[in-house]
């Protein structure tokens, strides 16, 4: 792959859901051997930006340079703006089902273009690096721990989480384990607190399940070290139907104790070499190249 200057826009650490995925992006840059910055938005950049791969997101654009040399990656943007300036700019659109019933062609599993609409549809993946898995090994030793440390978005409204979370929590509660809510926490930081967990599941709302959207949160939580865990039968599909699956959220309590009691070692660890091979920003990034020299 060739090497080149990339621009991460937006969206500094901590300041959205969103800046986790940029997080994401920057280190799998950086790892990859591009020339990566991630700029605040409102920043006044001084450097030389042509040539630069955009990844953008339509909340922080506002203030992006339009440059004629450098190609947009636009996450939820404005187009009108970018079509007025005549730049090179493809779309980025996270997976859901519908997407397959759209002319698109495959590239890769779950990742698909449209070319009519210049759009990249793929889901997000876990922010560890390929070789950073074996820093944090299958958790096999589920002794004394009662803790459900939860990290990640806890939302009301139709794409929301929260009934969910609420009915997880409550049968955990009933059994003897403690749900507990941690936001914003550093990466390093949420990457143990999964550790430290009896448990790590991936609870989506009824929206995201119907419409088949694949969470960031079901990679991350097997690349740590958990066994994978869902109510959504399109991620339990994506797997293979190999990980924990219940599309009642308080019964995918009682479907992953078994799992822990009856625990399968050659199982779990296909399930992360799944991962490891298919859904890192490694991997989507390869692809955006690809697609973005179209």
């Amino acid at each position: 792959m060739k090497s080149r200057k990339v621009v991460i826009w937006g969206h500094s650490l901590h300041s959205h859901t969103h800046s986790y995925i940029h997080y994401a992006f920057y280190r799998a840059f950086n790892h990859l051997g591009h020339e990566t910055y991630w700029f605040d938005s409102i920043a006044d950049v001084n450097l030389d930006l042509s040539g630069a791969l955009f990844i953008v997101e339509g909340q922080v654009d506002g203030n992006i340079p339009l440059l004629k040399d450098c190609k947009y990656l636009l996450h939820n943007c404005n187009l009108e703006k970018y079509q007025d300036a005549n730049v090179d700019f493809k779309v980025l659109q996270v997976y859901s089902n519908d997407v397959l019933d759209r002319d698109v062609e495959k590239i890769h599993e779950c990742e698909y273009y449209q070319p009519s609409i210049k759009t990249l549809y793929q889901p997000w993946a876990t922010d560890l690096l390929p070789h950073e898995f074996e820093k944090y090994p299958l958790i096999t030793n589920f002794s004394g721990k009662n803790n459900i440390n939860w990290v990640g978005s806890v939302m009301g409204g139709l794409h929301g989480n929260i009934n969910e979370l609420r009915d997880y929590a409550n049968v955990a509660a009933v059994n003897g384990a403690s749900f507990q809510v941690h936001n914003n926490a550093e990466p390093a930081q949420a990457i143990q607190l999964i550790r430290d967990s009896y448990m790590a599941p991936a609870l989506q709302g009824a929206w995201q399940v119907e419409n088949g959207y694949v969470p960031c949160r079901i990679f991350k939580n097997i690349s740590y070290g958990h066994l994978g865990a869902t109510n959504s039968e399109t991620v339990y599909k994506l797997y293979d139907e190999l990980i924990t699956f219940s599309a009642n959220s308080g019964m995918l309590f009682h479907e992953m104790k078994n799992d822990i009691n009856n625990f399968d070692v050659d199982k779990a660890e296909s399930i992360r070499a799944m991962t490891r091979e298919k859904h890192t920003y490694v991997n989507r990034i390869k692809n955006i190249i690809d697609i973005m020299e179209i």
